[in-house]
């Protein structure tokens, strides 16, 4: 139904715009008409008041991608550890269906319920999920069914190859025992500001809401020690 919702309401508009037209143009009375029947009182269900209950549903449906991702909980972090290189993996799975954040949401919710799958970046712009994990653990199909369990069609994915992407994924210590769901501020700080040092060998570093992984993205000139 995607393809065709911008169609939809265009005919819902319209449909309600000549509904309203029709209940507040002036009605014509005929004045030689001096012995003319009662007007009987409309119901409920042709007053203005069941039409506009009906306007304001029809427009939160309408706009319902733009307020989706608050029914959906936010996806658990597992707390997995990070694999050997020869175990780790990334595929690109290619979705059929997603139009909204709310969709993102919706994705990476299964996918943190996998076991093995330590980090996803699903886009519904790009129409695609960027999903790492330990293939000791789990595999394509096992992932696919999740994305599935959403209603969403993976119509293809594409095996990344890990020389070329050059990321790598390590356990970072940094949670504020204060605050255990967020990462420490100060402590992330002085890591970033080190690895920002060696950047002919680091493209980019990231770390997780609650400062448990941090991801650094390799130059390709970087050597294996350095990685290491």
């Amino acid at each position: 139904m995607e393809p065709a919702r911008p169609y939809l309401i265009g005919v819902s508009i319209f449909v309600l715009a000549v509904a309203w037209y029709l209940k507040l143009k002036p009605v014509k009375t005929n004045e030689m008409d001096c012995n003319c029947d009662t007007i009987k009182k409309a119901s409920f269900f042709q007053s203005k008041a069941f039409l506009g209950i009906v306007t304001v549903f029809a427009i939160l449906m309408m706009t319902f991608p733009l307020y989706a991702k608050t029914f959906y909980p936010k996806p658990k972090v597992q707390a997995t550890t990070a694999p050997m290189i020869d175990n780790r993996q990334q595929v690109k799975f290619i979705i059929q269906g997603m139009s909204c954040a709310g969709c993102e949401l919706e994705v990476n919710n299964e996918l943190s319920k996998v076991n093995g799958v330590f980090a996803y970046k699903t886009s519904y712009t790009s129409k695609s999920s960027l999903v790492t994990f330990d293939l000791s653990k789990v595999d394509v199909k096992t992932i696919e069914a999740a994305i599935s369990k959403t209603g969403y069609t993976v119509k293809s994915y594409d095996f990344m190859n890990a020389s070329n992407t050059a990321v790598s994924f390590y356990e970072a210590p940094l949670v504020c025992h204060a605050a255990p769901s967020i990462g420490c501020g100060s402590k992330a700080k002085f890591m970033l500001i080190d690895l920002e040092k060696h950047s002919n060998a680091v493209e980019g570093a990231w770390l997780n809401k609650k400062g448990t992984i941090v991801a650094i993205r390799w130059n390709a000139n970087a050597d294996e020690q350095k990685k290491n």
